[in-house]
This record gives C-alpha cells, structure tokens and sequence, in this order.
C-alpha cells in the first residue's frame, strides 16, 4: 500500500481513515443516505503481471444495511505508467 484513505484529526494532522490487518484494510463508510456512496483512495504497489482484484464486504452484516448492488463489490486494478 502506497497510499490509503486519510482523516483529518486535528489541525493539519492526518491519520489513516482505515485499520488494516497484513492485506485486509476495513474502512468505516458511516451512515449514508439510500442512494449515496462514499468513495475511498487507494494506491497499491502491483507485482506482475500488473493487474489485481478488490472484494468489498459487509464485515458486520447485523446493521440491517445492505448493498442494492452487489455485482459492483469488486473492482478492477490496473498498473498506470509514470
């Protein structure tokens, strides 16, 4: 990880916004109104062939709250020269 989802904590201090664990990295997306979302930032260093996969899952499903959308829980990472 290279670069990871920040917050401002006090004035001009940042701390991660996500706790990881080795490769896990769990990132609180607070209440969100149906129909809003919340983007998170990452930068990852890829090994070859360059290409890798995110997941995204509900660690506490208890919350009652739940994705519309599922087929869109994972993403594609690409390798971008320069």
């Amino acid at each position: 990880m290279l670069k990871e989802p920040t917050e401002l904590i006090d004035e001009d201090q940042y701390a991660p916004h996500c706790r990881h664990d080795d490769y896990d990295y769990v990132c609180d997306v607070g209440a969100l109104e149906p129909g809003s979302s919340r983007t998170f930032e990452f930068i990852l260093s890829l090994g070859e062939p360059g290409t890798g996969s995110v997941r995204l899952r509900d660690v506490e499903p208890r919350t009652g709250r739940h994705d519309p959308d599922p087929s869109d829980d994972r993403a594609v990472v690409r390798r971008v020269s320069g």
